[in-house]
């Protein structure tokens, strides 16, 4: 199985805005709206029975709600252009310091990289002429970081699917 840990934002309908502007300046791998999120933590290969040690290692992070937002666009990457997040950051990084103590505690091998958070709109972008990430509309959306799920990253039908295989819901 193909795991990740993420959070999904609420503001489709924004970040799809976002990616229609893109796609007059340039070409490649838009993600599609049921697939937006911000990823947390990639765990790629995991065998079946890890997932129900992951599922209830994330059921007891006890953790509160908080707002984050989207705005504008950046490059993420050599190729990738993500929607910029911002907003209670602190709160955020607490979050992805949890899901990583209980993958730990799952016995995974913490994440060498530093954490960035971004949603990915496309992937192997190449823009039609110049491009300048800041001529995109950075119009701010607010969204609430109310639950973290564990997804399943499948093809079906020639399609990339993301597959909520639990959600862990963070307090009020």
């Amino acid at each position: 199985m193909r795991l990740f840990i993420g959070v999904k934002t609420g503001c489709e309908e924004y970040l799809e805005a976002l990616q229609r502007q893109l796609k007059k300046l340039g070409g490649g791998n838009y993600t599609r709206r049921e697939n937006l999120h911000m990823t947390l933590e990639f765990l790629g290969e995991v065998p079946p029975h890890k997932a129900q040690a992951i599922c209830g290692a994330l059921g007891r992070i006890r953790l509160g709600r908080f707002m984050l937002f989207c705005e504008g666009v950046q490059a993420f990457g050599r190729d990738i252009l993500s929607a910029k997040v911002g907003g209670e950051m602190g709160r955020l990084s607490a979050l992805h310091d949890e899901v990583e103590r209980a993958l730990i505690g799952c016995g995974f091998e913490p994440e060498r990289r530093p954490f960035k958070p971004h949603i990915t709109l496309v992937r192997r972008f190449r823009p039609f002429g110049a491009f300048d990430a800041a001529a995109v509309d950075a119009t701010r959306n607010d969204f609430c970081v109310d639950k973290v799920i564990l997804f399943e990253s499948t093809r079906e039908a020639e399609k990339l699917v993301y597959k909520p295989l639990f959600t862990h819901f963070l307090e009020p």
